[in-house]
């Protein structure tokens, strides 16, 4: 590969890639991973979930009403709610579940 700023950011998957693709490499992933880790290569991008709920200190925390009792006698008795965010390429959505 080429001296270039972009190189920077090459982890051993492209490197594998690129050994593939442009060298005619016919050794294995593991060897790739195994020498870079050897020489410090390694990149680790730390995962940032970007949650929709905010911890807020001052505000009250809700009461735990149901005690993980989620069982009812009547219909209509105890509802509950779960959202959950779904990450996708362009945006994040929403999912929303209640019993």
């Amino acid at each position: 590969m080429k001296e270039d700023p972009e190189n920077a950011n090459y982890g051993v998957k492209r490197i594998y890639q690129y050994l593939m693709n442009n060298k005619n490499y016919e050794g294995s992933y593991s060897t790739i991973y195994r020498i870079c880790k050897e020489n410090n290569l390694m990149i680790h991008c730390k995962r940032r979930p970007k949650g929709i709920t905010k911890a807020d200190s001052e505000a009250q925390k809700a009461e735990n009403l149901i005690n993980q009792d989620f069982t009812a006698q009547n219909p209509n008795e105890k509802w509950l709610m779960d959202i959950t965010e779904i990450p996708c390429k362009k945006r994040e959505a929403l999912s929303c579940a209640s019993t």
